[in-house]
């Protein structure tokens, strides 16, 4: 998990690189606030000074892994201390008030470093995160929505970052479900499916969609072949076999039966 950890925050300051990049911008001002607390009235950053090597911030993420929540902080607000529009320190410090369920710090830290790096993806995730979390649904998944537009801006994504796209469109699922916007769901599954298509949480998740919302049961047979075509022998697969079996032991289209979202591996 330490390991997943690093990579997604190695990917989502990769992110930030290639949607400065792709937008033609080779220099970004500091916010205002930022501009306020460093004492510089202008201020320019280049890309590569915002490329930062993640490597930098593994310590924090080390003792967050571990729990050790007041380390983490102390050394987050020494880099902050030192450089006020250091985002990542700023998102990685609401990350552990989020673990600590200070939502309200939180959610004013991460809008910190949304107010420098409008475009960094991890602090408008977890701004959207700390939303949720206070039930707050709506505010969060508006977050969530601005992040997809940004994540969409991308003509192209690597591994790593593809990873971290996946599940975050997988907590969006989750989300929209709980809010019963189902049509959301079928959409993001369906993104998923074609960033990652041997998702077999995505497929699953459109069968249960198409058969519950949409009663459109061959849509939903179709998914859950999909689910067992991938890898037959996945706790999913198990789950899309019983689905279909299911599905042929009662064919009354008004039999619908207790099928829920998988919103985790």
């Amino acid at each position: 998990m330490k390991n997943r950890i690093k990579n997604i925050l190695i990917a989502v300051i990769g992110v930030f690189l290639l949607l400065i990049n792709e937008a033609g911008v080779k220099t970004f001002a500091l916010g205002e606030s930022a501009q306020k607390k460093t004492g510089q009235v202008e201020r320019e950053m280049t890309v590569e000074d915002n490329f930062l090597n993640a490597e930098k911030y593994d310590d924090v993420e080390d003792l967050i892994e571990a729990e050790r929540f007041r380390e983490a902080g102390e050394v987050c607000r020494k880099r902050i201390s030192s450089n006020p529009a250091d985002y990542v320190a700023l998102t990685q410090l609401g990350r552990i008030y989020l673990e600590e369920q200070k939502y309200k710090k939180a959610i004013k830290f991460f809008k910190r470093a949304i107010k420098i790096a409008p475009d960094y993806p991890m602090a408008r995730f977890c701004l959207g995160k700390a939303y949720v979390l206070k039930k707050e649904p709506e505010k969060g998944l508006l977050e969530l929505d601005i992040f997809e537009e940004k994540m969409d801006l991308l003509s192209k994504m690597d591994e790593d970052t593809v990873d971290f796209y996946v599940e975050t469109l997988q907590y969006m699922c989750y989300i929209f479900s709980t809010v019963k916007r189902y049509d959301e769901v079928i959409e993001r599954s369906k993104k998923i499916a074609k960033l990652r298509p041997n998702d077999q949480r995505a497929h699953y998740n459109l069968a249960v969609c198409y058969y519950n919302y949409r009663h459109n049961r061959s849509r939903a047979y179709n998914e859950l072949q999909k689910v067992i075509g991938i890898d037959p022998d996945t706790r999913i697969a198990a789950k899309a076999e019983y689905f279909i079996d299911y599905m042929r032991r009662n064919p009354d289209s008004r039999i619908i039966g207790d099928f829920s979202f998988i919103d985790e591996e």
